[in-house]
């Protein structure tokens, strides 16, 4: 019994994937730590840019593989490549924002090697899929006045040597991606 409950839930997912694809619904994840909140949107619908509770930017892609976010707010893991969403989501948006605020810190970002250099500098370049507030015009360098003032001072205090900061907080996790991906290389 417990074999053909599994095998009903793995379909149950993949129908679920398939339906959201054919929908082109797109799935966006509160980055404020702790929050599980996702919002679904289909097209015409823009994806809002915020939680609707704490202000913090909603994160529409895995910070790992890239893959649209298929699954709801509940579930810890992509679908696709299977690294925790929930684990880096908070840090994945102070990492981006931090750089949309204080482009300077790019620098300091050579320091913490040139595998997570260029894995992060790949994402950065892209950013605007990753974050539905990128996508909206004429945001520029206001783009602090839209975002929880806790959040922009944590990306101003916490963030202030990003390469230190990108090491104590997603190093491990870029790792484990790229070893489970095969592309690690010491």
């Amino acid at each position: 019994m417990k074999t053909f409950f599994s095998y009903l839930q793995k379909w149950k997912a993949i129908y679920r994937a398939l339906m959201l694809l054919l929908e082109k619904e797109e799935i966006a994840h509160c980055t404020f730590p702790g929050c599980n909140k996702a919002y679904h949107t289909t097209p015409p619908t823009k994806m809002p840019a915020f939680c609707d509770d704490h202000k913090w930017p909603v994160l529409s892609k895995c910070f790992f593989c890239g893959d649209d976010l298929l699954h709801s707010g509940d579930a810890d893991e992509c679908s696709l490549c299977g690294m925790s969403i929930f684990n880096v989501k908070s840090d994945v948006a102070l990492l981006f924002f931090t750089l949309e605020y204080f482009p300077d810190r790019l620098k300091s970002l050579e320091s913490i090697g040139s595998i997570y250099y260029d894995f992060i500098s790949e994402r950065h370049k892209k950013k605007k899929e990753y974050f539905p507030l990128l996508r909206r015009e004429r945001i520029g360098a206001g783009i602090k006045t839209f975002v929880d003032p806790v959040f922009f001072k944590r990306c101003d205090n916490e963030c202030r040597d990003l390469g230190r900061w990108v090491e104590q907080h997603l190093n491990n996790e870029i790792k484990a991606y790229l070893i489970k991906i095969g592309k690690w290389s010491e």
